[in-house]
């Protein structure tokens, strides 16, 4: 009986590590892209403000194209792929 207890614990604790982990993972690999500006040009971007709000949506700017075609933002704003 004791044994069956403590295999749901380390299953119970196991899961709790992993998935916050896993989590963490998924959401840097999202703008790892360093050619993000490039990619831009075929795929949605925004310009998201560097210090979103903490109670509201993030706020969200015109993505402004550079001669060469590259996509940038103006200052105080971070260049991501648009949300589906």
């Amino acid at each position: 009986m004791r044994g069956r207890w403590l295999g749901i614990v380390r299953r119970i604790v196991i899961g709790a590590c992993v998935v916050p982990l896993s989590v963490a993972a998924a959401g840097c690999v999202r703008d790892a892209n360093p050619d993000l500006a490039l990619s831009c040009q075929v795929q949605d971007c925004v310009c998201r403000s560097e210090r979103p709000p903490v109670f509201s949506r993030p706020l969200d700017a015109e993505v402004l194209w550079k001669d060469n075609g590259d996509a940038y933002c103006k200052p105080g704003w971070v260049l991501r792929r648009a949300e589906p």
